[in-house]
């Protein structure tokens, strides 16, 4: 499959993608061909048989992110093709706005040069001596819309998602929400959460998993429901 970021192809009406070993080749594909959503920000196509065997990058442990580490971003910023700039983790799971689908780790803000090109570029980190894919380049904040230093990756976690509902079904999208964001327990946050909330700081040391609410809409239904930030999730219908 090829990834991209929705906002890359949204207006086109066929796509030419070109790969970077200086082979040459060049494809060109109908937008049908495309799944694509809004929602998140994210396309998928499926790669003809020919390009089945290409390199590619093994999944890094988002758990074992930390901030100051180097991030490696590969895109094409302004025309200028394959190019790969370096920065650091400037924040491990900071939680914006994705539509209706949030990161169990939240987007990874890089100051890593971000420009208009490396949107659906692949995100990179080194772990077990390796580089290893954490995600997707997707936007910048800034106002004047080149780099200064607040680059957003989405992550690999969620972008599976995205992937798996058009997988499993045929690209068409559900989606069930309580209006919360989590934190993984092993994140940094929850850490920090547990050096004063006794319930997460025992939860945690008798080795238990679960998703812990960070943040919940204040007119959501998880509210309306009973939930408090600070509370882990342990469970949905059982499982």
């Amino acid at each position: 499959y090829l990834w991209t970021n929705n906002h890359v192809v949204q207006d086109a009406t066929f796509i030419r993608y070109q790969l970077c070993d200086q082979s040459g080749f060049e494809y060109q594909v109908p937008m049908s061909d495309f799944w694509r959503d809004s929602n998140r920000d994210f396309a998928s196509l499926t790669l003809p048989d020919n390009l089945s065997g290409l390199p590619t990058f093994e999944a890094a442990d988002l758990s074992r992110l930390r901030e100051g580490q180097d991030i490696y971003l590969i895109g094409s910023p302004l025309g200028f093709k394959c190019s790969v700039s370096k920065g650091v983790l400037s924040y491990n799971g900071r939680h914006l706005p994705r539509g209706e689908l949030s990161s169990v780790y939240g987007d990874f803000q890089t100051d890593a040069a971000l420009n208009p090109g490396n949107s659906g570029g692949i995100a990179l980190v080194m772990q077990d001596g390796e580089l290893k894919a954490i995600g997707m380049n997707t936007f910048i904040i800034s106002p004047t819309r080149s780099n200064i230093g607040l680059g957003f990756i989405q992550p690999l976690d969620m972008l599976q998602t995205s992937h798996n509902y058009k997988r499993d079904h045929g690209g068409r999208t559900f989606v069930s929400s309580i209006d919360a964001t989590f934190a993984d327990l092993s994140f940094p946050y929850w850490q920090r959460i547990a050096a004063f909330d006794l319930r997460a700081a025992d939860f945690i040391a008798d080795g238990n998993r679960g998703a812990g609410i960070r943040t919940l809409k204040s007119d959501g239904v998880g509210v309306l429901a009973g939930l408090q930030v600070g509370d882990i999730v342990i469970g949905v219908n059982g499982l």
